[in-house]
């Protein structure tokens, strides 16, 4: 319910410790899947951008969840897809390469067979950041 949602978004907020947050971000996952009216109550109550900044922090059990969650939220829910695929395509644009690999990870999660996220990534730069990600991989590095 709303209130249940909003405790969890809280959670994610907070200065909280990781276990609490990866819990969090997990029942925000199985709150939303298959279901528009609390993937709308988590993005108006703020949970889209704890979400994405879980994807630079944390252990990858924490990641996993926070990119299930995401995806839940974005699915079938354009506005959503846009909000998540714009803050995830500014990760992209990091000089840490470990927050542009995670970044990248929740990409190929938000993408895989949901075509009007495909469009909101493309969209919100996030093709043009992972082509010169990989470009910039490809480089050897100069002394």
């Amino acid at each position: 319910d709303e209130g249940g949602i909003h405790l969890m978004v809280q959670l994610l907020k907070g200065d909280g410790a990781e276990h609490a947050k990866a819990a969090a971000a997990s029942a925000l996952w199985s709150f939303t899947t298959k279901h528009a009216i609390n993937q709308k109550k988590v993005a108006d109550a703020g949970g889209l951008a704890p979400l994405v900044a879980l994807l630079g922090i944390g252990n990858s059990d924490t990641q996993h969840f926070a990119a299930g969650a995401l995806a839940s939220i974005a699915l079938e829910n354009p506005a959503n897809g846009g909000d998540i695929a714009t803050m995830i395509a500014e990760l992209l644009a990091s000089n840490d390469t470990e927050t542009c690999t995670k970044a990248a990870r929740a990409i190929s999660r938000l993408a895989r067979a949901h075509p009007s996220n495909q469009v909101a990534i493309a969209q919100a730069g996030g093709l043009k950041r992972l082509v010169q990600m990989l470009a910039d991989a490809e480089k050897p590095a100069t002394l």
